[in-house]
């Protein structure tokens, strides 16, 4: 039988048997909100120091980038080339195996999203204006204004949200809709009016996002039309995420809650510590799940055996995504620290 509800007991035994066993530590010496994004067997991440990092698989820094601006967001990999955007407007193409500073670019206003496809960087400013440039040499190409489609304001804080996506589409999020535009030439396929979309997920032919209403919606990748609608009873504050046959969605009332698409039984909920705001990851059949508060408790739940779950504390908020690599379950916390950790093995755990 399907488990509707998983209760506080999760809480009470996380971390007292079996926790996550910490690898490696690594500071980047200041505040962190990017993210990290995989390269070869190690990961590359930015902070508000304007430090960009290549850690390898043993936790020591492999190159240093030292720019003249914060890194906000997410920097991306292209071919050869690490692109990363500053909250000063500029965007520079860092070599992947040395860091060092192949070009920069200027694109007026701060940067919302950047994302990879092909030869070719994308950008999307907190302006709402759409920009791909080539990777190797910073020549923007195109760039087209995506704000009043966008229902993006002047001066607003908004959250904006960018993804490739099959058939040369990149999707584009913002306020009032979500969006797919041509990544060769920037023109428009479709526009989907959504209210505050939240994270779009690509898979199957399907667009996931979710909205403030508290419904997980799928858009027809290619026309844009709703094909699905389930509503997960609260407002999300994660993006959709994909892991153990499920999507998963973090909730604002510290729940997070997992369904099977086109399967209408009640959804897999568990209570967690505090919001989760990242993307779960899969990590050795369990789900790992990065939580912000103060505590920055990082849970590894065995859906099959939610009460046992084994968890690491960080003391800091984790609010980006954990990366999986080979054995061990990276994240990054609010404070700028990348921990690793393996999962020890729980005798007689459900599996």
């Amino acid at each position: 039988m399907r488990r509707a509800a998983a209760l506080a007991a999760l809480l009470l035994t996380a971390g007292c048997s079996s926790p996550l066993e910490r690898v490696f530590s690594f500071s980047g010496d200041a505040p962190s909100r990017t993210g990290l994004v995989p390269l070869g067997d190690g990961a590359v991440f930015g902070n508000d120091a304007g430090r960009v990092v290549l850690l390898g698989p043993d936790g020591v820094a492999r190159w240093t980038a030292e720019l003249a601006h914060e890194v906000r967001i997410r920097p991306v990999v292209v071919g050869e080339t690490v692109v990363v955007a500053t909250a000063a407007g500029d965007v520079v193409g860092l070599d992947a195996k040395s860091g060092f500073q192949r070009w920069r670019t200027e694109i007026p206003g701060g940067a919302a999203a950047l994302a990879g496809a092909g030869t070719r960087a994308h950008l999307l400013s907190e302006q709402g204006e759409l920009h791909g440039l080539e990777a190797g040499t910073g020549l923007v190409v195109w760039h087209v204004q995506c704000a009043p489609a966008l229902g993006l304001k002047p001066g607003a804080a908004a959250r904006a949200g960018l993804e490739v996506a099959p058939g040369g589409q990149l999707l584009v999020s913002g306020p009032s809709a979500v969006m797919a535009i041509s990544a060769d030439d920037g023109t428009r396929r479709w526009r989907a009016a959504v209210r505050e979309p939240t994270g779009l997920l690509v898979e199957e032919g399907l667009v996931w996002t979710v909205d403030q209403g508290g419904h997980a919606l799928a858009l027809a990748l290619e026309t844009g039309e709703i094909r699905r609608q389930r509503s997960l009873g609260a407002a999300p504050v994660s993006p959709p995420a994909r892991a153990l046959d499920r999507l998963w969605v973090g909730l604002g009332n510290r729940t997070l809650v997992g369904f099977r698409p086109g399967d209408e039984a009640p959804p897999w909920t568990v209570e967690v510590p505090a919001p989760v705001v990242a993307a779960v990851a899969e990590f050795e059949g369990r789900l790992l799940v990065p939580t912000s508060g103060r505590e920055g408790r990082l849970l590894a739940i065995d859906i099959g055996a939610p009460g046992n779950a084994p968890s690491a504390r960080v003391d800091s908020p984790l609010r980006t995504s954990p990366l999986v690599r080979a054995d061990l379950a990276w994240q990054l916390a609010q404070d700028g620290r990348v921990l690793a950790f393996r999962l020890r093995s729980v005798a007689g755990s459900a599996r």
